[in-house]
Order: C-alpha cells, then structure tokens, then sequence
C-alpha cells in the first residue's frame, strides 16, 4: 500500500518487531471498538514509524473526531481518502498476521517504549549538535534534563513509591479497617458467609483467591454466591465461566435468591413462586457484574477483558470458573504442569494491576478422595505454582453418603488451607439442593 505524502520517513532504522506490533494494533482497533477506545490514549499518532499505519491512525483518529465509529469498512474508507491506494487489502493482509488480539496492550507498550527510545536518541543528537555550536554550559545542562526525564519515562522505577507515600498508604488502610470493624462490616469485599468473612476478612485489592474442590461438589454455586454477595453490596464483579452457559448460571442465581430450581429448570414454578422468581430477577437487574461464557480462553484474553471493564467501571472481583479450563496464550513448554503455572502467574498479576480480588476455583486430584482425607494443599491439581501464588487457598469439602456412597453429603466443610495474612481455620455449612446454595450451618459450627 502507498500513501500520500506530508510526512518525512523516520531517521532511526525501523524495527521489525515494532512494525508489527503496529499492524497488529491497527488491525485489533479496525475489529474491537472496546480497544480503539482505550488505544487511542495509549498511541499517539508520532509514536507510530510504518507510512501506512501512520494513515491507518490518522484516519480512525479523524473518525473518531467525526463522532464516527472506527470500523474495517470505515476505517479503509477514510484511508482511501486519505491518499492510501488500496487500504482494504493492506487491512486483510494485517488481520492474516494477527490472529488474536489478546495481546494488545503489549503492543501498545512496546509501541510507546520504543517511540521514547527514539525521542531519546534524538534529543542525545540535538544536544551534542548544540553543545557543538554554542559550547555553552546551559545547553549541556538542559539536554542533560530532558534526558534524563525520558529515562524516568523508561524506567520501571517510575512506579515505585517512596517510603513517606507507603506510610500514608499504610495509614489508611487501617483506618479503613479500623472503621470497618467497628461498623460490624465486613473489611474487604464480602463473601456472603458470617464465618467465612470472620475468618478472612472478606476478599481483598490484589488478591489471588484459589476454591479447590472435587467435580460436582457445589464450587460454581459457592461462586456464584460470592457474586451475589459483591452484587448486594454495590461491587462490580466480572464471571469468566468456561464451563456452564449464561442462562444455567442465572437460573442457579435466580435459585439462590429463594427460586426452586427443579420448578425452574423444568418451567412448572407455581404461581406463588413466579412471584418470588420475579423478585428474584429484579433484584439481579440491579446488581453490577457481568457474565462471560466463552470457553477455552487464553489467559492474556481473561487479563484483557477484564482490563476493558475495569476501565468502564471498576471491578472489586473476577471469578474464573475454572483455573484448568484455561488456556496459556503460548505453549512454551511439553509440560500441563508449567502452563497451568503461567496461567496463575497471570491470574495474579491481574489481581494486582486492576486492584481487584480474582477468585480462581480449581478441579483437585483424587487422592484425598481415594483415601477419604479431607483436601488438602497437595491435592492441587497440575502445578504447585497455585499454592504459591495463591494469597489464600479454601477447600470445598463435602464427604459421601455412607447409606448411599454415589451421593454427597449435605453439610459441607470451607477450609482456609492458607492464608498469605491470616490463620488457616474451617466454616461448617450445609448445601441445599432444591435451591443450589450453601447456609451457614451454625448447629455444627467449629
């Protein structure tokens, strides 16, 4: 593809890596408007160094100026107006070298770590030029200044904080905890449990929460229960379920609120409970979270949607139901074992930058079971890796029927196997069937 002329080619050697992280973005912002929204603040049109993405950005930005959306057709569109000769087949050629989008607020970063690096080279050249003519100390000085304001831009240290702004930090936390117990509220996020927020303090910023249990147990309903209890407080919270669809997660939502789910499941509520089914779903059309039923997710496409609500209204919790359904965005390895490893690496760091609890449920393996143990942090499937970067790891535990050994007992046991700040401990419940939900069951409280 051509374009028109008015900007002169850059005077660094372009990089082949950052050419095709450029594509790569202007190909995802042609498709997804949720990243054209964001990217737009991340890329400024100088960081870009291909002529044809220069026109690409050029014409989505006058687009957008336009109060048009940024769309393939559109966006060629303008292009062509733009004097690019024939911008469709450019765009086709830039989609055939992306096939996924998960990864670009790298792009984006690259993009930008690399437009400062040349910024750098430029303004090392302009000093030495003037230094060179004037010869006068003050130039030195300044260019010394400008660069070494480019390398704090560079440098991760940009994010540290210094002791006096970790003091203060410090010091609201407990105030707000403080407040928090003394209003008999629960500190963090609450879980929906008395006991359970006793014991943990209700879900924390940058947590990484692991629900470990055997298959069929009841760790998506405790889940679901948990966004029902963030939902009833006000907190936004994000479902990534790659294993149930939309509509089974709203009926057990809708059952946990007092709807019979058998009834329900079959369409033969009685009239009173249509009533109650009603009052349930109001009650859910004012809650603030959102479901995402895709399976198979990469990691990096879990971070990045959760990154593009968190910009639409900030999250207090993620849920991903479950840790091994998800995929790494690259097998590096032969083994599961290290790829489930980069997964709750991932997990965590997300728990980190967005500020947010993210609650991972887990499948465990079957040697407790076989042994008829209760779980323990072993029994964690694939990689020690969970345990590791888990701040708090929880059981779900409910032991079999001894007059029927193929059902599952009733009363159930949450067990704080580790916890990053707190102490390990155990809250007793009982699973009711006929409405998907866990009680507290105060009778067998430990």
């Amino acid at each position: 593809m051509t374009v028109a002329p008015g900007r002169s080619a850059p005077v660094v050697p372009l990089s082949p890596r950052v050419i095709e992280a450029e594509r790569a973005i202007v190909a995802a912002i042609s498709l997804d408007a949720e990243i054209w929204s964001a990217a737009r603040d991340l890329v400024q049109l100088e960081d870009l160094t291909d002529p044809a993405c220069i026109v690409a950005w050029s014409a989505a930005l006058a687009l957008d100026a336009d109060g048009i959306a940024v769309e393939y057709v559109g966006l060629a569109a303008r292009m062509r107006e733009l004097g690019a000769e024939s911008p469709d087949a450019w765009l086709a050629l830039a989609h055939e070298a992306t096939p996924s989008f998960a990864r670009w607020e790298d792009w984006c970063a690259a993009i930008r770590r690399t437009a400062a690096l040349r910024r750098a080279a430029q303004e090392a050249t302009d000093t030495a030029q003037r230094v060179a003519k004037d010869g006068a100390a003050d130039a030195i000085a300044a260019g010394a200044e400008r660069l070494a304001k480019l390398a704090a831009d560079l440098s991760p240290a940009k994010h540290a904080l210094d002791s006096a702004a970790c003091v203060e930090a410090l010091v609201r936390r407990y105030d707000a905890t403080r407040e928090a117990r003394e209003h008999g509220r629960s500190v963090g996020i609450p879980t929906g449990f008395e006991s359970l927020d006793a014991l943990v303090g209700g879900w924390r910023p940058g947590q990484l929460v692991v629900i470990g249990a055997r298959p069929s147990v009841g760790k998506s309903s405790l889940a679901s229960q948990f966004l029902l209890a963030a939902g009833g407080a006000g907190v936004a919270s994000l479902l990534f379920s790659l294993e149930m669809g939309r509509d089974e997660i709203m009926m057990r939502m809708a059952s946990q609120l007092g709807v019979p789910f058998g009834p329900l499941y079959h369409g033969s509520l009685r009239p009173w409970d249509e009533e109650v089914f009603t009052e349930a779903l109001e009650r859910l059309r004012r809650m603030p979270f959102w479901v995402d039923e895709r399976g198979a997710l990469h990691a990096a496409e879990i971070a990045s949607q959760a990154a593009a609500h968190h910009r639409r209204q900030p999250l207090g919790l993620v849920v991903v139901d479950y840790l091994q359904l998800c995929r790494a965005e690259r097998r590096r390895t032969d083994t599961r074992e290290a790829e489930v490893a980069e997964i709750s690496r991932s997990l965590k760091a997300l728990a980190k930058r967005l500020g947010c609890t993210v609650v991972a449920l887990s499948q465990l393996s079957r040697k407790g079971e076989d042994v008829g143990r209760p779980p323990q942090l072993s029994d964690l499937r694939e990689s020690g890796a969970i345990e590791q970067d888990a701040d708090v790891v929880i059981f779900l535990h409910r032991r079999r029927r001894v007059d029927s050994p193929t059902l599952l007992d009733e009363q159930a046991e949450v067990l704080v196997a580790k916890q990053r700040n707190g102490p390990q401990g155990r809250c007793m419940m009982r699973f009711q069937g006929d409405r998907v939900r866990f009680v507290e069951d105060v009778q067998h409280a430990a």
